[in-house]
């Protein structure tokens, strides 16, 4: 359920966030060391730290919502630049 609609944003953002889906069967280490134990599990990674999460099938307007809240803007990126350089 869940894996059309997220698609279907990602191809809507046009390369302004990547989807990477891990097989948590095959890959259990890594969900091991993310947590995982139930899927649908999505994990906004950035800069190597995860910043945000949810868990189950969520409808499309949450996912843009939940989207909006969490990816970094512009702003965020340049106080993160001008903090790491102090």
């Amino acid at each position: 359920m869940l894996g059309p609609v997220i698609e279907e944003l990602a191809a809507e953002a046009d390369g302004s966030w990547e989807l990477v889906k891990v097989n948590t069967q095959e890959e259990q280490q890594l969900a091991m060391h993310y947590g995982i134990q139930s899927i649908p599990n999505v994990k906004l990674s950035f800069r190597g730290e995860i910043i945000g999460e949810f868990m189950g099938a969520w409808l499309k307007y949450q996912i843009e919502q939940w989207l909006a809240v969490n990816l970094p803007n512009e702003t965020q990126l340049a106080f993160q630049e001008i903090a790491g350089k102090s």
